[in-house]
């Protein structure tokens, strides 16, 4: 899921929390969120009633080689992880 979700960002530039279900509760979403947002991967961002998440541009210009590969295991996998 978290690997999803930095996909996502990485694709998208930002990632609204509220844009992320995959099936999942909003509880156990938020739960992924907090943990990448700890682990110092993203930057949580409140816009409005929600939190805009962005990777941080640390993690993006420390960790290109790290980003690239999760970005094309998305790409070359269909179901995901």
């Amino acid at each position: 899921m978290r690997l999803r979700i930095v996909r996502r960002i990485a694709l998208e530039g930002e990632l609204g929390c509220g844009q992320i279900d995959h099936g999942l509760s909003s509880s156990t979403v938020s739960h992924h969120c907090k943990v990448l947002r700890e682990a110092g991967i993203v930057v949580s961002t409140p816009v409005g009633n929600q939190r805009v998440l962005t990777l941080r541009p640390e993690f993006e210009r420390d960790y290109q080689g790290l980003l690239a590969s999760i970005v094309r295991r998305g790409s070359a996998a269909p179901g995901g992880d």
